[in-house]
């Protein structure tokens, strides 16, 4: 019989933090041992995600082994453990080496991708980065705007810091297509590490919440950014709603506060609902209950995650993303995939609610299997196999 072998994941976001950020490495996690790996997650106490976290934590579905940092009771803690991050992974690393066949990486925070040349060079470890977003370059995928001479200086500086952590590093897999050909025309001579592996659906989460469908057709949602990457977008569909009295719209993420004040100042708010976090299970009823789905993006590389739960829901969506999105290549030959590019205005909005709303009954049959997290995490065992 052959020995499962075990691969520590290192991730400052894990479940219960609430965001995206955490749920790649989860999923990765609850599949790997179907694969003939043995997950162990090294992260920190949810302490450290301060109002980003889940309002139910409930139990890990995937149910597996976990070391968490544990709280600190003094000021600036959360910036304190961030950077130590990396420091007291590498502590854990070493106490632990003889267990570990291989150690996964994954950003933001990105600063621990350092550690492959210790971990790879001198532990002899192999070392998998997982580039959720990009580091050095296309900097404002987080919403901030650099200034140009010091974004000069930090992209040199990070391409250097970053350069050192790919060339020991045993693979390096980006959660799109177009952010693995941006990094291999950066540092082509280690492209022959790169490897896309892209975010997906868990198909047990999709087939409970499916099986308790309540639909409410008139209903358009979107969960998660929304003003961030398309400011002017958040007023356009209120007129656009102001337009069409039948439809009610839901928002769930951070920026409900600025959703509920646009939708007030042009008087829709009464179709309006709008939501803080709240467990993930729950957003996915809610996408079930609803029509149609809406998704912004405001970088060309980026992804997201609920693009595929939408889809795999049965959802229309409509997509406001810029051009050349990734988003719209993967998906934009579907038929139930509506792509708006900039600018976003009302007319606009109005004409793609009208079309998606109209094709809900033929959107069920869209297969997007090859997007399963069972399928994915299969990937990255294959991967893990080949560097081991």
């Amino acid at each position: 019989m052959t020995k499962e072998k075990l691969l520590l994941i290192l991730a400052y976001y894990y479940p219960p933090y609430a965001d995206v950020s955490g749920l790649r490495a989860s999923k990765f996690a609850k599949y790997l041992s179907t694969t003939g790996w043995t997950p162990w997650v090294f992260t920190v106490h949810p302490s450290y995600y301060r109002e980003k976290v889940s309002p139910v934590p409930g139990k890990n579905d995937e149910d597996v082994k976990i070391a968490r940092i544990p709280a600190l009771k003094i000021p600036g803690k959360v910036w304190l453990i961030k950077m130590l991050f990396p420091i007291l992974a590498l502590l854990f690393i070493i106490k632990n080496r003889k267990k570990i066949n291989a150690v996964f990486i994954t950003g933001s925070p990105f600063h621990p991708f350092l550690l492959t040349l210790p971990v790879t060079q001198c532990l002899r470890i192999p070392t998998v980065l997982d580039f959720r977003d990009s580091w050095s370059i296309n900097h404002g995928f987080d919403g901030k705007k650099a200034i140009k001479r010091r974004q000069k200086l930090s992209e040199k500086a990070l391409m250097a810091i970053e350069r050192l952590a790919i060339k020991y590093a045993s693979c390096v897999i980006f959660a799109t297509s177009v952010l693995q050909n941006e990094y291999q025309q950066k540092f082509n001579s280690y492209s022959n590490k790169f490897h896309t592996i892209t975010n997906g659906f868990d198909s047990d989460d999709i087939k409970f919440i499916a099986q308790t469908d309540t639909s409410n057709h008139n209903q358009l949602i979107l969960a998660g950014k929304f003003y961030l990457y398309t400011p002017e977008a958040v007023e356009s569909l209120m007129i656009a709603l102001q337009n069409n009295p039948s439809i009610n719209f839901v928002y769930i993420g951070n920026e409900h506060e600025v959703v509920k004040n646009v939708a007030e100042a042009n008087n829709v708010f009464d179709r309006v609902k709008v939501f803080p976090y709240m467990t993930h299970r729950k957003v996915l009823e809610m996408i079930a209950a609803s029509g149609v789905a809406l998704m912004t993006n405001g970088m060309v590389n980026g992804l997201g995650t609920k693009i595929f739960e939408y889809l795999a829901l049965g959802k229309p969506v409509i997509c406001l993303v810029p051009k050349g999105s990734v988003l719209a290549q993967e998906f934009g030959g579907l038929p139930s995939v509506f792509i708006s590019h900039p600018p976003h205005a009302p007319q606009k909005i109005d004409e793609l609610l009208s079309t998606a709303f109209s094709v809900q009954a033929s959107c069920t049959n869209v297969d997007i299997s090859s997007y399963d997290r069972r399928v994915l995490t299969q990937k990255l065992a294959e991967l893990l196999d080949t560097v081991c």
